[in-house]
């Protein structure tokens, strides 16, 4: 089943996180209190020495998701993900943005798809 068909499935109310599409994004996207489940997530990062990370996902869309962490990514890094939100994401994704927000660093992951 779809991300977004999962989630939509699991909570049918839509709040102002979730109406987004007219702010220039291709997909909506869902807190993970609209999705149910844990935000807590790992991610491997694919270097030389697979370094392995904790981050909380912000927010999730069927293209990618947003996730804060303490650890730097940079710009186009592989990266595998593992989560027990309650929706079926892809484990693959690519860093596409990445800042400093005080304390923590916040990203932008946009899934792969095996074809």
């Amino acid at each position: 089943m779809k991300v977004i068909q999962m989630i939509k499935a699991n909570n049918q109310n839509s709040s102002a996180l979730g109406n987004n599409v007219s702010d220039g994004r291709l997909t909506e996207r869902y807190s993970v209190e609209e999705i149910g489940g844990d935000a807590r997530a790992v991610l491997n990062v694919r270097n030389l020495s697979m370094d392995s990370i904790d981050a909380m996902i912000l927010n999730v869309s069927e293209t990618g998701m947003g996730i804060a962490t303490r650890n730097e990514l940079l710009l186009g890094q592989m990266v595998d993900v593992s989560s027990k939100i309650n929706a079926e994401i892809p484990d693959m994704a690519v860093v596409m943005w990445a800042k400093k927000e005080e304390d923590e660093y916040r990203a932008g992951l946009k899934f792969l798809r095996a074809e």
